[in-house]
């Protein structure tokens, strides 16, 4: 059998398609974006929307070590309570984050281009195919669905840790625990003197840390859990905890003891306040965690 060929005759026309349904449709979609720059309503919410921005985008940058803070705090007394948060968040911040934001930074600068571009086709009263081009010239719709692939990756990948079983939580927790450990470690041991196997004996003791917070993750996950909390909660509190308390000039308190003695803090916590269920008195001052916790749990 003869292999089949397409030819002009095989192919499906849809040039009037095109002339009589998508071209319509984008020219006035086309009048419809560019009228929004001159639209009084949307022009008086911009104005009056920008200044209440800027205040809040001040207003958290100013409040950065009060945030992280109080966000360690939570953490080391009640990290346990927000596991599916702390997934998520731990899987984007390990693996995700950098590629995702790259791909929105590429999105945005080609969205900004294209803007020019058809402000400029406006201003010289080109078609609106022309508005079209310019805007496939920045290759939008190629930077928007690697966008999109990113999101869903980052969905997969959160929702797979959150409910993918015990292996595929445990790889995080051996993860973000044995790096996190290991330059505690790294700082507590002393091997001067030695310097040429330093770098053998620094991954001799990441594997063994791999291995050991694996399987603590595998056995008793409650408890690999409770670490991996105390763990993060730590460091916010060490590195931001001590400028709200204006304590970073002791020196004391800058030494690699203070995260461990936190960590030991957050799991007596665990020990105290762990249970199955967040106490109301809890959940009202913690109420967007727990509503996103919620909603992570639906996913």
């Amino acid at each position: 059998m003869a292999p089949f060929r397409c030819n002009s005759r095989n192919k499906i026309p849809v040039a009037p398609l095109v002339d009589e349904v998508i071209t319509p449709l984008a020219s006035k979609g086309f009048e419809k974006i560019t009228s929004l720059k001159i639209n009084e309503k949307v022009e008086n919410f911009r104005n009056e929307a920008s200044p209440k921005l800027e205040k809040a985008k001040s207003m958290i940058s100013g409040n950065t070590d009060w945030i992280f803070a109080v966000a360690g705090l939570v953490l080391l007394l009640l990290g346990t309570y927000f596991k599916n948060l702390l997934l998520c968040g731990q899987v984007m911040n390990l693996f995700l984050y950098s590629s995702l934001k790259t791909s929105f930074d590429e999105l945005r600068a080609a969205i900004l281009a294209a803007w020019g571009k058809v402000e400029k086709a406006e201003k010289d009263g080109d078609s609106t195919k022309k508005a079209l081009k310019a805007l496939s010239e920045e290759k939008c719709s190629d930077k928007v669905a690697a966008f999109a692939f990113q999101l869903f990756q980052a969905a997969a990948a959160c929702h797979m840790v959150m409910h993918g079983g015990s292996f595929a939580r445990a790889i995080i927790f051996a993860y973000a625990l044995a790096n996190g450990v290991s330059q505690i470690l790294g700082e507590l041991i002393d091997i001067s003197g030695h310097d040429d196997v330093r770098p053998w004996f620094d991954k001799l003791l990441l594997l063994t840390l791999y291995v050991f917070f694996g399987s603590t993750a595998l056995l008793l996950p409650s408890l690999a859990l409770a670490l991996n909390a105390s763990l993060i909660g730590s460091q916010w509190v060490k590195d931001h905890g001590l400028k709200v308390a204006k304590l970073e000039g002791v020196e004391a308190l800058k030494g690699p003891q203070l995260i461990p003695g936190l960590m030991l803090f957050g799991f007596l916590s665990f020990l105290i306040l762990g249970g199955d269920n967040l106490s109301w008195y809890f959940k009202l001052p913690l109420l967007p965690a727990y509503f996103a916790e919620c909603v992570l749990e639906l996913l």
